[in-house]
Order: structure tokens, then sequence, then C-alpha cells
């Protein structure tokens, strides 16, 4: 790659192993540099040139203001970003990266460095996020000096990443802000997001996945110990065993579509759980089980004092497997739990009525589950089968069920009661084509009339028999 006056004072092409060997000063209002001063501290603007030249970017090789605070590079075609550092720095207050077609992140084999906060907003592709790229290993020091202000700030904003591999997000302590808002993931490996998050009154973190699509989260893909943490208007082809994982005080899951819940794929111990508005195409065996009480921080009280809750509802499920549906039941049933199960829909099939109805199919037989499947079919919390033209409370539908024969629900349409006024909408509206799933490259459908095809298909096989 030829070097060009401008890219010379942009970088440092270090030719030494210590970061502080060799540095240019930064030249202020010339060669795509610009300099604010706020205070008594600067921002540092650099602005790509429109050659579509590929840049490399050292954030602690180059020559800097000494009072720089902020660090902006704005509009490049190719841009790489280098965060090895072997010689104590100062850390920037922030870094922000905004309106590239192509970022890259150097694989690090030393010692990795952050700014304090990280702001990467508008980039078309990023092809993958290395194995600690953002990280903060432990007790850090350069040349025998202890390093200050590390990573405390994430936020993206409109990017689309290829993968994310391990430990890509790693060994974060007394974080403060994650953030994603329309983020595109095809792939986050096992153990790609683990970040311990201030738990102070004054100081508590928070994460937050708004309106971004992940194709599949691995084991482990996100592990997080946080006060609170936001998934909202999410869409995700599979989560894996453990996919979400932590121990989460507050656990707000709204406005998803899932289209694969693997067994135990939210593993989380939590005070407060909020599962609402969420449409799942298919929960596995166990999907939810993995849900239990517990706390982030101990609050030397007595479990059998506090009050925790779990609500489920005005959920949209099409297709679900025996014992599914259940959190851990076990450990609920040992503290003082306001729990709330309501308003939910599921598709009308006979295998979907079979285990809600069946003992056999809430999975190993407790009195808990027995309990929990009672206020599934309590009349009084609205929970309704669904069918193309029509729904019913699922209590109502027993009859339908006999002497091992499955009736299917559009025959019975005409005599459908609707459900008490709950504020639920008197339309339910499936996975169709608006709906679809879609995240990188590819486009995922729902296949909700093949599971309807093959319901009608399986009752009418019994009714011949």
């Amino acid at each position: 790659m030829s070097i060009t006056l401008e890219l010379i004072l942009l970088l440092c092409y270090v030719f030494f192993v210590n970061c502080s060997q060799t540095r240019i000063v930064v030249t202020c209002d010339r060669n795509g540099f610009t300099c604010k001063t706020i205070g008594s501290k600067r921002l540092v603007t650099y602005q790509c040139g429109s050659n579509g030249q590929d840049i490399l970017f050292q954030t602690w090789n180059f020559g800097e203001p000494s009072n720089t605070a902020w660090l902006e590079i704005k509009n490049c075609e190719k841009l790489e970003i280098d965060m090895s550092c072997n010689q104590y720095r100062r850390s920037f207050e922030s870094l922000t990266i905004e309106n590239v077609k192509n970022l890259r992140f150097t694989r690090i084999v030393s010692t990795v460095k952050n700014p304090t906060k990280i702001v990467i907003k508008n980039v078309k592709y990023i092809d993958v996020i290395p194995e600690n790229t953002f990280s903060i290993p432990h007790m850090v020091k350069y040349n025998g000096v202890a390093s200050q202000h590390e990573l405390q700030e994430i936020l993206f904003e409109d990017v689309s990443i290829g993968t994310i591999e391990g430990h890509a997000f790693h060994s974060l302590r007394g974080f403060k802000t994650f953030n994603w808002t329309n983020v595109n993931v095809t792939r986050l490996h096992a153990n790609a997001i683990k970040i311990h998050f201030n738990t102070t009154e004054k100081y508590q973190g928070s994460f937050t996945l708004m309106h971004s699509a992940i194709e599949i989260s691995e084991y482990l893909s996100f592990q997080l110990y946080v006060k609170q943490a936001l998934f909202r208007n999410n869409k995700f082809v599979e989560i894996m065993p453990g996919g979400i994982n932590g121990t989460i005080e507050t656990f707000d899951f709204f406005s998803n579509i899932i289209n694969t819940l693997q067994p135990g794929a939210i593993s989380i111990l939590s005070k407060t759980v909020n599962i609402m508005d969420n449409t799942f195409n298919y929960l596995k065996y166990g999907s939810l089980e993995k849900i239990s009480p517990g706390l982030l921080v101990d609050s030397h009280i007595s479990f059998g004092n506090l009050q925790f809750s779990y609500k489920f509802i005005k959920n949209k499920i099409i297709y679900v497997d025996a014992g599914s549906l259940n959190p851990d039941m076990e450990a609920y049933n040992k503290v003082s739990t306001h729990f709330d199960f309501s308003s939910n829909s599921i598709l009308c099939s006979c295998e979907n009525m079979g285990w809600l109805m069946s003992g056999v199919g809430h999975g190993y037989s407790t009195s808990s589950l027995q309990h929990f499947y009672e206020i599934i079919t309590d009349r009084n919390n609205s929970n309704v089968c669904s069918g193309i033209s029509c729904m019913k409370i699922i209590s109502d539908i027993k009859h339908l069920l006999k002497n091992d024969k499955c009736t299917p629900i559009e025959n019975f349409c005409h005599t459908t009661n609707p459900p008490p006024n709950n504020n639920r909408s008197k339309e339910l509206v499936w996975l169709n084509d608006s709906e679809s799933i879609i995240s990188g490259c590819h486009y995922f459908k729902s296949n909700f009339m093949y599971i309807i095809a093959a319901s009608l298909y399986s009752c009418l096989r019994q009714y011949i028999s």
C-alpha cells in the first residue's frame, strides 16, 4: 500500500516494538485533520480522502495534540483500526468511527488498549470482529504503569457484521453502557460478549439491543451480569442453548421475532422477568426452563422475604415441543413470585394442543408443572388457541381432543366465543411475509402454512384410521 503525505500525518508506521518510538504530530486544519478546542480539551477529527485508498489507523501510534480528549474518523471507503499498544498511554475519552463502507479491526497479538468510549455508526460492513478487540486484560500495566480509564461504553448504530469471534467483547468489568441499535450480525460465536456491568446505584450499567437482527447466537454468546438488559424489536434466526446467559436483575424481552429457541436458550437468574409481545416460531423442549429466580447482588435478605416477578404476556407462538413453555417452576414455587402467563396465542394445531392438554406433554411430571399448565388453561388468563380465521380460549377446546383423536378448530369456528377483554387486540396476526426474519445476507420465511397443512393432514389420517 502506497503511503501519501496525508497518511504519514495520520499514521505512525512503527517498525519498532515500542509504541512511543516514532511519533508524528498532527497538523490541525491540514491534510484532512481539524481540531476544535472545548474548554481545556481538544476534539480531533480526521476526514478520509476521496481517492478510496486503504487506511490503517493505529490509534496509539499517531502524534495527537497532548490535550486530545475525543477522536473522530469519518467518511472512509476502507478503514482498518489497530488498537494494540505496549506502552502506557493516556486514554482518549472517546473514539467515534462514522460513515465507513468497509471497516476492519487488526487481529491483536500483543496488548490491546481501548478508549473509554467507542461509538461506531453507519458502517456498511465489518467482516469479522476478532478475539480481544474490545477487552481489558486483568490488571493491565504498560512498563509497570497501571492503565486508567479503560473501556466503559460501547455504542453501535446502523452497522452490519459478518462474524463476531469468541472473546471479542471480553473481560469488561465495571461497565457502564452497551447499546446496539440496528445492528445486523450473521453469527455470534460462543463467548462472544461477556460483560460485568457496574451494579452500584449511582453508576449502574445497562445493556440494550434494539431493532437488530442476529442469525445465529451460539452457546454463551451473550454473558451478562447487569441490573437491566433490554432486548426490543430484534430478529433472531436461532438462539442456541445458553445463548442468552447470566445474572440479570431485570430482564426485558419485548416485541422480538425468534425463529428457533433451543433448549435452555435463555438461561438466566433474574429478579424480574418480562417476556411480552414476542413471536416465537418454534419453542423446543425446555427452551425457557433455565429461567430461574435469582439476585445480582447479595441483598442479605432471605429469599423467603423477597418478591420476584415472572411475566409472559401477549406472545404469539406457532410451534411448541413438549415442556417448552415453562420456566424453572420448582425454583419459582419456593419463593414469593408474582406470576403472570396471560393473553398469549398458540397455533391451534392438533400437536400443539396435545402437548398442552396431555400430562405427557408437560415434560417430567411434578406438581409445580401441573400447576403451571393449569395457569395456561385457566379461562381468566385469556390464553387462546388461534386458527386461520378464528380463535378459542384454550380452556374451551378440551372437547376437541377425545379418544386420542383431534378435531381441527376450523370445524368449530361458528361457535367461537371471544376471550374476555384484557386490552388484547381483537385480531391475531401470525408471521407473514412482512415479518420474515432478515439478517445479514439471508432471508428466512415463516413455515406457518406448512405447519397448518401438516396439522390438518395429521388430523385427517386420524379420522380415516
